[in-house]
């Protein structure tokens, strides 16, 4: 009854002396059974065994209780994945609570998701990045369109999200906004990649035929990082064999129609 209270005064007060105070109380709580349970553990142990029977409890005590328990709690609450996240901040550093109710978008993909790049375009929240599925090593291109209220834009792709499939190890780096377009760079295995999709969110058959530009730029395995649009062009900038970890930089432009 007195840790829950006082954990909270521990969390969520403003003064030092108060919150340590909140802390104190809850581990005296939390650790005034020990007494007893030691009390007990030698009562039932022969006078011979109880140093075997202290030791025995406290391998137990330490191992379940203090290594095992915490991460299997933290299974159970969050499993294994982790999910997007979008933060708006006021300009004081405090989480923005208009947005989102909280400050903060989670956005579930259904696997484990990083947003990696972030524009703003016409009030909207443009973030794109990469997942990978639970158990696979190769990934997908994520993108997302956010209302400036903090909801997914339900008018990008039906449901505000997009999970795109190259067949490889996929992972988006950058997003931009073209005219109302979204183009996001990255890499699928050992080829450099460029989407591009509409405003309705669904790949842009007028960029290179299919909306993707995948390609190795004749360069042994380049992975685009940043994106720009210079006079309708785009400019992307990356590295080549970034897995070798001695890599050289890369600059490439390509027109309108993704060439």
């Amino acid at each position: 009854l007195l840790v829950l209270p006082a954990e909270l005064v521990f969390l969520l007060s403003g003064p030092i002396v108060l919150s340590l105070a909140g802390l104190a109380v809850a581990q005296f709580c939390t650790s005034m059974h020990l007494g007893p349970v030691y009390a007990a553990c030698m009562g039932v142990a022969r006078p011979r065994m109880r140093a075997t029977a202290a030791a025995l409890f406290l391998l137990i005590a330490n191992l379940v209780g203090q290594v095992l328990g915490p991460l299997i709690v933290g299974y159970l609450n969050d499993g294994t994945s982790y999910n997007a996240a979008v933060y708006q901040y006021l300009s004081n550093g405090s989480l923005d609570t208009t947005f989102s109710g909280d400050g903060i978008l989670p956005i579930d993909f259904g696997m484990d998701d990083f947003l990696n790049g972030v524009a703003i375009y016409s009030g909207k929240i443009y973030a794109g990045g990469g997942g990978v599925p639970a158990g696979d090593t190769a990934g997908d291109f994520i993108t997302a369109r956010i209302n400036s209220n903090g909801s997914l834009d339900t008018t990008f792709s039906v449901d505000g999200k997009i999970k795109t499939n190259l067949g490889g190890n996929d992972q988006g780096r950058e997003i931009v906004i073209s005219g109302g377009k979204v183009v996001v760079v990255g890499f699928s295995d050992t080829n450099a990649v460029i989407l591009r999709f509409t405003a309705s969110g669904v790949l842009d058959t007028t960029f290179s035929g299919d909306g993707k530009v995948i390609t190795n730029l004749g360069l042994p395995s380049p992975a685009l990082r940043g994106v720009t649009i210079q006079n309708g062009k785009i400019v992307v900038v990356g590295v080549t064999d970034a897995a070798s970890g001695i890599s050289d930089g890369l600059i490439a432009r390509f027109t309108p129609a993704g060439n």
